[in-house]
Formats: C-alpha cells, sequence, structure tokens
C-alpha cells in the first residue's frame, strides 16, 4: 500500500471504484478532480514519468504557512509564506528520478520472443510478417511499460481494405472506464471514452478555434459501435461491424497485469514505488540543503523583528531585522550565524534503507551489485539475483500469449490457414528464459538443450521460419567451414564446452559438430 495516496485520499483498495476522486490537494495543477480513483493515481504515475513530481514531494512532506505583513504605519499589507517559500522549495529539490530509471530498466531487463506455438511454416511466415506489420518490438516495451504504470494493457485490431493481415491501434488505458462483465466475471463489452480537438480556421482572421469534443466507443462481439454527434452528426453513432468469422469475437486485445477474477480492472504495480521514491527524493533534497547549508551558513536574528519582505531565508543569504524596541531593558538584538558541521552519517544511513527498499519493491537490482556482477563474463548469477523480476516476466508473458490468441485466430482465417484442431490456443511461444540476456547466454541455452537432446538445430531453425532451401545452405556453409579448419565458427565448441564444464555434463552428451537432418 502507499501512504502518500492513502494521504491524499486515493486508496489503492479503491481502485476498481468509480466516482469523484477526494483528494486533498485538488487545486494542484493536472490532477483530474473527476473520475475513478485509477485514473488519478494513473495520472499522478505519469507526473513522475515526465518529472513533475515534485508538487507530490511537496504535499507528502511539507504544508504551506502564510502570516500577516504590516507596514511601517501598522497598516495590514497582504499575507506572505513564511519560511521557505514554494517557489524555494522548487529549486532546491533534488530528484534522481527513480521511478523512470526503474520503468526503463524493467523495458530493457524484459525476455524478447517472438517465436510460436506451431512448427508450421506458412503460419509461422505469416505471424512474423504480421508482427512486421504491428512494429512488435516497440509495441512490447510498450506494453511492460502500460502494465507497470497503468495495470492494464489495451488495444483493438481491424483491416485495412484488400489486406487480409490486420493492425494493431493502441488505446490509452486510463480511457478505458468501464468493462462490462457476465455472472461468471468474462467480459462481454468494453466502454472507452477519450476527448478530442477540432480545429476550425477563421478564413478572415486567420485564428484558429480549438473544440473540443468527446468519443465513446463501445467493443462488443461482432461490432464496435461509436458514439459521437461531433463525428456523426447525423445518427450521432455509427456501427462497424466485424469480419463474418468474428461474430463471437471481441476485437480487445486486454493484457492485465495481476488481477483477482472478481476485480474489474488490474493492479497497479507502480503504486508500490511511491512512497520510497518520494522518501528518497527528500533525503536526496536535504542532503544538498545541509551541504549548501555547510558551505554557506544561514544567518539567525535573536531578539530583533525580522523584516520578512526583505530577507530570505536559504543558505547563504542575508535576514534583515530591526530592533525590538517593546524588549526588557537590558536585552539587546544581535545576529547568529548557524552552519552544520557534522558529517550527515544518519542522512547516508537512511538513503541506503530507503534505496533497498525500492530495489525489493521494484525487483531492480542496485547499482552496487549490479557493478559487481558485471565483472564476470555470465549473466547467469545476475538472472539469479534478479529471480523475482523474472516471475513478473513469466506471469506478464502467460498474460500476453493469452492476450494475443484471438488476435492471431482472426490473422490465420483471414489467410485461410487456420485449422481448429490445432490452432485453438496458438500464441507465442514461451522464452527460455525470463529476464533478457546477452546472445553469448542464449547461445550456452540453446547448446545445453541440444547436448540434452531437448532441441535441434533444425527445430531451432523452424522457429524462425526459415525455408528448407536457407536452412540446406546454412548445413552445407558450417559443414565446409569446419572441413576447412576455419576458425570463425568456434563460439559454437567454446560455448559446449563453457555449458560442459559449468554443469557437469560429460564430452558424450556433446553434440556432434555434423550437423545432421
Amino acid at each position: 500500500m502507499s501512504q502518500f495516496l492513502n494521504m491524499i485520499g486515493l486508496s489503492p483498495r479503491d481502485i476498481n471504484k468509480r466516482g469523484d476522486t477526494n483528494m486533498r490537494y485538488n487545486s494542484l495543477p493536472n490532477i483530474r478532480q473527476r473520475g475513478s480513483v485509477r485514473q488519478a493515481i494513473i495520472s499522478i504515475l505519469d507526473d513522475f514519468m515526465v518529472g513533475d513530481s515534485f508538487k507530490h514531494y511537496y504535499e507528502r512532506f511539507f504544508e504551506r504557512q502564510f502570516m500577516e505583513t504590516y507596514n511601517d504605519n501598522g497598516e495590514f499589507i497582504g499575507n506572505k509564506e513564511a519560511g521557505i517559500t514554494y517557489e524555494q522549495m522548487k529549486k532546491i529539490y533534488v530528484t534522481y528520478s527513480m521511478i523512470p530509471k526503474a520503468i526503463n530498466e524493467m523495458m530493457l531487463l524484459a525476455p524478447t520472443f517472438d517465436n510460436f506455438t506451431t512448427s508450421d511454416k506458412s503460419k509461422i511466415n505469416l505471424l512474423k510478417t504480421l508482427l512486421k506489420k504491428i512494429k512488435w518490438k516497440s509495441l512490447y516495451t510498450e506494453i511492460i511499460r502500460t502494465l507497470e504504470l497503468k495495470g492494464d494493457f489495451f488495444a483493438y485490431w481491424y483491416y485495412l481494405e484488400n489486406d487480409s493481415i490486420p493492425r494493431l491501434k493502441v488505446l490509452e488505458s486510463e480511457n478505458l472506464i468501464k468493462i462490462v462483465r457476465d455472472s461468471n466475471y468474462e467480459p462481454t463489452a468494453y466502454i472507452y471514452e477519450e476527448t478530442r480537438v477540432a480545429e476550425d480556421v477563421n478564413e478572415v482572421t486567420g485564428k484558429v478555434q480549438m473544440i473540443p469534443y468527446t468519443v465513446q466507443t463501445i467493443f462488443k462481439k461482432g461490432y464496435i459501435r461509436v458514439n459521437s454527434s461531433h463525428l456523426y452528426p447525423d445518427k450521432g453513432y455509427k456501427i462497424t461491424l466485424n469480419k463474418p468469422f468474428e461474430e463471437d469475437i471481441i476485437r480487445i486485445i486486454h493484457i492485465p497485469s495481476f488481477k483477482n477474477q472478481k476485480d474489474e480492472f488490474s493492479q497497479i504495480p507502480a503504486i508500490h514505488y511511491i512512497d520510497p521514491a518520494l522518501i528518497m527524493d527528500n533525503i536526496t533534497s536535504d542532503t544538498r540543503y545541509a551541504n549548501r547549508m555547510s558551505a554557506f551558513p544561514s544567518v539567525w536574528a535573536i531578539d530583533l523583528n525580522v523584516d520578512i519582505l526583505n530577507s530570505s531565508f536559504m543558505p547563504g543569504n542575508l535576514i534583515t531585522a530591526k530592533t525590538d524596541t517593546s524588549m526588557v531593558n537590558g536585552h539587546q538584538g544581535k545576529m547568529q550565524q548557524l552552519e552544520i558541521t557534522n558529517e550527515l552519517k544518519t542522512l547516508q544511513f537512511e538513503r541506503d534503507i530507503v534505496n533497498k527498499d525500492f530495489s525489493k519493491k521494484t525487483a531492480i537490482m542496485r547499482e552496487e551489485l549490479d557493478e559487481e556482477m558485471s565483472k564476470s563474463d555470465s549473466s547467469r548469477v545476475a538472472v539469479q539475483l534478479r529471480l523475482v523480476l523474472s516471475n513478473k516476466y513469466e506471469k506478464y508473458f502467460e498474460n500476453i500469449q493469452e492476450g494475443f490468441m484471438s488476435f492471431f485466430k482472426s490473422a490465420l482465417i483471414s489467410n485461410e490457414l487456420y485449422d481448429e484442431n490445432t490452432d485453438e490456443n496458438l500464441s507465442f511461444l514461451p522464452p527460455d528464459i525470463f529476464i533478457n540476456t546477452s546472445i553469448f547466454d542464449n547461445l550456452s541455452i540453446i547448446n545445453t538443450k541440444m547436448a540434452m537432446g531437448m532441441t535441434s538445430m533444425e527445430e531451432e531453425w523452424d522457429k524462425k521460419g526459415m525455408s528448407e532451401k536457407d536452412k540446406q545452405r546454412r548445413i552445407e556453409n558450417i559443414n565446409k567451414e569446419k572441413m576447412m579448419g576455419n576458425d570463425d565458427i568456434s563460439i559454437s565448441d567454446e560455448v559446449t564446452d563453457i555449458v560442459a564444464n559449468g554443469q557437469g555434463l560429460s564430452n558424450e552428451m556433446k553434440q556432434d559438430i555434423n550437423i545432421k537432418k
């Protein structure tokens, strides 16, 4: 749970509830005033990702205080912020952007996969082409990012005219406002709302008028309905039918992160990153401020009336004061210099605790440990240390695999390649390891599997959709270079030796160098 979200009235427990958000600081910009708790939390996390986290830091640890100010004649002239102002705090605020760093690393470490649970070359080639059309590599990183920051990834597919391969359009997760479900919690409709802006040019003045309008899209089995009086002034809506073979399909790809069956939407993992990120910002800001106090001591007024309007309370600045004539005789006003002289060890100690907590919640390896692991020529130890992250990726993969089944099914039927006896659950093939590793480690895994008889070179080529002609050419090239004693492919021997030595494989279990069909 997040203390910060609970403090401002956004309990993660209410993520599946709708209604007005009860936020204590609703005057701050960029925070949704209406809508679901889920939308408000997504908006806050988006602030962290774009570097606009100061307002949340200030709300978490500080509170604005104002005092009345008067001129020399005793006349009230207004209220002024007491102490360090909001704008001054913004200048000394220091952040290392912990959440964006963690999300970016998760996207880099996510395992790649583009093979399928079929050995049919025609189907593999079609699906490979499909992945290119939808720009799978960039889409996959977007999926990981969305699952972490929004909990659910949504997209829908459509067909271009005279093209049998479908395309994908990603939907903004926060705009998917409702999932209608039956008594068994199976979805029957998805409701998506977005605000668009139309531009209208005045040809006389040249001014452009921005006209916002709302578009509501309802995805149901067999069709998609778009409601908009702006786009469709006659009827107010438009219905687009699915292809005939999609009558029982909702054209939605829904990939959850972690979701209970009864819940409408998934948990948002990044909720747990907010508190340690804000505390870390507080520590780094305090450290920076303390270091400035050490280098530029502050001046404090004792037995003096401080001139608020002409004073600055930042380190190294001057406080203007006047003698307090109302003081008892014998007292004399004075200015005292205040500076920090200790080694700030407590701040460093607290920083280490928070850093460990953040690493634990994100499953991202701490930098000092990551640097130590980088000295090794293999990532096996690092993979073991990232076991929690690996388990998360495995869960994400299962959800991605299930989410794409209907999409792949539609593409196969559209191209007359679907076999209902074998392709009902056709989707992505699981990767060998659920952490993105080096190509050297990937080769090591493949060689280990071949040494144990779990795969063959030809099977690996089949996964890539390689034609018989290309396979034969590769076999001839490999055998030719081995016969000539060419060292260019010695990497295969080296990997096999490393695997054998590292895992105790005998020489008899090593794969024969000559590739045979």
